[in-house]
């Protein structure tokens, strides 16, 4: 019995071993980049901040924004999609915010799905050491949980990732304003014939008690004013979660409907979630519209 149980701790110190040595070459070879730049600009005292994955570079036209806003500084805060909502947490805070400024998460439907809303989950890259140590003072169950499951595959990214930390680090926190205007094909409000529209998100699991973790972070005192959007979907093309839209709409303040989100094929440009210039302006437009009355009531209350 004696010899059972000597040999079931080795195999369990080696176990622990391996994986400390394991979370050791992942967190010891991680770059300490910043996710790179903003979109808009940055030269009013109080901001706009609009936060999403590759949508936010296409479906908002920010010069028109900055010229009919024209006593914020719109900016957009983007990262892909694969690599979850903290990264954008992460990002944002950066831009230093004030209780004066407003932040709209007009978040895919994808990101509010269980392996990419809080925390940094080990699906995707670990991609930033101060990500990590970002995620861990406000998550701290929760991200060294996902350190616990960092596999051997990770430390592969962590050094793909090392690869890119120059790029990352030459255009920290740069601005670029309004990226899309070089594309000839997306200002001609180009509209792609191929079948990549269609959004099934029907069967997604969210993560209830994250979702309502994050909004509690949101409600801070001093924060900035925080607002939802509903994803822009193309006519006809989706299939949604009917709970999942209940329980955002319950659960967080959002500025429109998934109704009003709904355009024609001909505004949307290459695949889902991306509008062509003519859609941007629209959307622009109705982003406007929805946001103003929180602007005025904003002025009214400032002492």
């Amino acid at each position: 019995m004696k010899k059972f149980i000597l040999k079931t701790l080795i195999f369990i110190l080696i176990i622990i071993s391996f994986k400390i040595l394991l979370i050791t070459l992942v967190l010891g070879n991680l770059p300490e980049i910043g996710y790179g730049f903003f979109l808009g600009e940055n030269n009013k005292k109080n901001k706009i901040v609009i936060v999403g994955s590759s949508n936010v570079r296409y479906n908002f036209d920010y010069d028109l924004l900055n010229m009919k806003l024209n006593n914020h500084s719109v900016i957009g805060v983007t990262a892909n999609a694969p690599s979850g909502l903290y990264v954008l947490w992460y990002k944002l805070k950066k831009l230093n915010l004030t209780k004066n400024d407003i932040v709209v998460f007009a978040l895919p439907y994808s990101l509010y799905s269980e392996d990419k809303f809080l925390p940094i989950t080990s699906r995707n890259k670990f991609l930033s050491l101060n990500l990590i140590k970002s995620s861990f003072n406000e998550f701290k169950k929760e991200t060294s949980i996902n350190l616990l499951n960092i596999k051997l595959s990770n430390i592969k990214n962590a050094l793909k990732t090392r690869e890119l930390e120059k790029r990352y680090t030459i255009y920290e926190n740069k601005f670029f304003g309004y990226t899309k205007k070089i594309d000839s094909l997306y200002l001609n409000c180009y509209s792609n014939e191929d079948d990549k529209f269609f959004i099934n998100d029907n069967r997604s699991v969210f993560n209830s008690k994250a979702i309502l973790k994050f909004n509690d972070i949101l409600n801070k005192k001093n924060n900035p004013e925080f607002f939802f959007r509903f994803p822009v979907l193309m006519e006809n093309q989706f299939e949604l979660n009917k709970y999942k839209i209940l329980f955002l709409e319950k659960n967080l303040n959002f500025i429109n409907s998934v109704e009003s989100a709904i355009f024609e094929r001909n505004y949307f440009y290459d695949q889902w979630y991306h509008l062509n210039f003519c859609g941007a302006q629209q959307n622009s437009l109705n982003l406007i519209e929805e946001i103003t009355p929180f602007i005025e009531n904003k002025n009214l209350t400032k002492p």
